[in-house]
């Protein structure tokens, strides 16, 4: 820039000479400067440059905000984000120590670590295997959880477990807080709770005729032993003894051993398709299982049976409903099911008639392996 009008002066170190289109303009910057160095030094001395964007942040700050307060801040997230480990590796951990609670018969159990992993891979694909942990926040995961096309109770679900991860996080010196504190659960409104949806007798009887061998047992102990579907596929042959299913606390839900005793239907139908080891469905060791053929199978069955929409849990329903009835007692439906009395009550009682209650109970295997009602003839 060629100017009469200019200024020397030492800038980061360096001799500078700055020119102006004036006398007035070059007299102010001089003035301007001098205070600067009179006021902290020359080595605080800022450029035009600098001076424009400090102009620039001042204007994005809200009332009552500090400069010096949200540099701070800002520094001690990227402080904290550099330290961080990776969504990757937060995950591995957490999983990891998981697995070791479950191995050491600790709080976890295994239908934990069951539920967790798939939970952890969703995680992961969403936020980023690379990004660090801990620059997500509660709020993030709760928008993430949000969007999923399902249930409040679902939702809750993975916040639980989120929240949970985090926990495990903090325990292992991966995040210095767990964001999920705070983060409330999703309402669940009462007219989105679904009432109990047991199978008529004849529903139960096409079912069974429409079961391959393959998921047969998977469906006879859903329906006549009130097994949640997830305690079903861990089921072994060995479990199921001559007058009990014996359900180990590793595979009930609740935790705890359960003893549900056979009904004699149900017992006529195993003498037909009981195997000596095994999981019960599909047959075979746990090497041959696989819990995506299982789904295919049932899938099918229920189609051949005509079920255009397959009610959810609809063979417990009809345990819990038709058991009941059957013996009138919210104890022993409980002690079975692996229910709370109080559940039993609320959704249970009084939704199956009894009339459907003896022609369900008495669903027995004809010699040809197809199911009928057999009910004794009226004298």
């Amino acid at each position: 820039m060629s100017s009469a009008w200019f200024i020397e002066g030492w800038t980061d170190g360096k001799r500078k000479r700055f020119y102006f289109k004036s006398e007035e303009e070059a007299k102010e910057s001089a003035k301007r400067r001098n205070e600067e160095i009179a006021a902290f030094g020359s080595r605080y001395a800022i450029s035009d440059e600098d001076r424009q964007e400090l102009i620039l942040v001042r204007k994005l700050l809200l009332p009552g905000e500090s400069l010096v307060d949200v540099v701070r801040a800002y520094a001690d997230k990227r402080d904290k984000t550099v330290a961080s480990v990776s969504v990757k590796d937060f995950c591995a951990t957490v999983l990891a120590e998981y697995e070791r609670r479950s191995s050491n018969g600790e709080r976890a159990q295994p239908r934990h670590v069951a539920q967790l992993r798939p939970k952890l891979v969703k995680f992961a694909n969403y936020f980023g295997a690379e990004r660090p942990i801990k620059s997500i926040t509660g709020l993030e995961v709760k928008d993430w959880v949000t969007a999923m096309p399902t249930t409040p109770s679902t939702r809750n679900n993975y916040l639980s477990y989120c929240r949970l991860s985090f926990a495990v996080g903090k325990e292992q010196k991966l995040i210095d807080i767990n964001p999920m504190i705070g983060v409330k659960p999703f309402t669940i409104s009462k007219s989105s709770i679904k009432p109990p949806r047991p199978l008529t007798p004849q529903e139960m009887v096409r079912l069974i005729d429409a079961c391959g061998s393959e998921i047969l047992p998977f469906v006879l102990i859903g329906g006549f032993a009130g097994l949640r579907a997830e305690e079903r596929h861990k089921l072994l042959w060995e479990h199921i003894k001559e007058k009990h299913i014996d359900l180990p606390a590793a595979i009930s839900k609740t935790g705890h051993r359960r003893l549900i005793p056979i009904e004699p239907n149900l017992a006529a139908w195993l003498k037909r398709c009981r195997k000596t080891t095994g999981l019960i469905s599909p047959p075979g060791e746990r090497s041959e299982y696989s819990r995506k053929n299982c789904d295919e199978f049932f899938r099918a069955a229920t189609k051949a049976a005509g079920f255009k929409h397959w009610p959810n849990n609809a063979l417990r329903d009809s345990y819990c409903s038709y058991y009941y009835e059957k013996s009138g007692s919210a104890d022993r439906t409980s002690d079975n099911a692996g229910h709370s009395i109080e559940m039993l009550k609320e959704h249970y009682r009084a939704i199956v008639t009894p009339e459907d209650t003896v022609r369900f109970w008495n669903i027995f295997p004809t010699q040809e392996g197809r199911a009928e009602i057999r009910l004794a003839a009226k004298d």
